[in-house]
């Protein structure tokens, strides 16, 4: 039975973008100074290049577009190449939700997150991602810097984009497969031709985040 939203395959997938999406505005200031503004919150955005795929696997993908029509159905998109925490990935042992957070802004307008209820000495490294979930909801953001739980098992680092602020304090964290809901983006998602019994290199699936989906 098909659930919504649903969880995108990653079988095929050659080449992958998946960053925030801004909307920056350079804003000269009184005094010559030149500042910088942002309209609206940032957006992750999703690239992937598919490669040439046998028909069983690239059915998995046909399926999947045939099902979402185009962009009127959100569906739950993630980094394929950062599903776990990079300095775990080799099975050493960590807490994948963790227990507590918050976020504080400094002057400089840098986000640090805090993270508790982790195992002490667990790693939480450049790239990594930290998921939110609420109420049907998602949310999503990345560390920008590296750094080690400490024996009280909480740690803090600063990440991008902020994490939004409809995230309700309650919100479950996930640093797992941690993702946020998306729709394709019609006109530039697309399956490439196929030959008999393969789907050709090329195809690509374009994404942008829908933040209150």
């Amino acid at each position: 039975m098909i659930i919504f939203p649903r969880i995108m395959p990653t079988v095929g997938a050659s080449g992958l973008q998946f960053d925030p999406d801004r909307t920056d505005y350079l804003s000269p200031e009184a005094g010559g100074r030149l500042g910088a503004i942002s309209a609206g919150l940032p957006r992750w955005a999703m690239r992937i290049t598919l490669s040439a795929m046998r028909m069983e696997a690239a059915a998995q993908w046909r399926a999947f577009l045939d099902v979402q029509r185009g962009p009127q159905r959100p569906f739950v998109a993630f980094d394929i190449d950062r599903q776990l925490p990079l300095a775990h990935r080799g099975g050493r042992p960590f807490h994948p939700r963790p227990g507590s957070w918050a976020q504080a802004v400094t002057g400089e307008g840098l986000a640090l997150l805090t993270l508790g209820g982790l195992v002490p000495g667990q790693i939480v490294s450049m790239g990594d991602y930290v998921g939110f979930a609420w109420e049907g909801h998602l949310a999503l953001t990345r560390a920008v810097e590296t750094v080690q739980a400490g024996v009280g098992g909480s740690a803090q680092f600063a990440v991008e984009p902020p994490v939004p602020p409809i995230v309700p304090h309650g919100a479950a964290v996930s640093l797992t497969r941690a993702g946020c809901l998306m729709r394709l983006v019609p006109g530039e998602t697309k399956l490439a031709g196929s030959a008999i019994g393969v789907y050709a290199s090329g195809s690509t699936i374009v994404a942008i985040q829908d933040v209150i989906a």
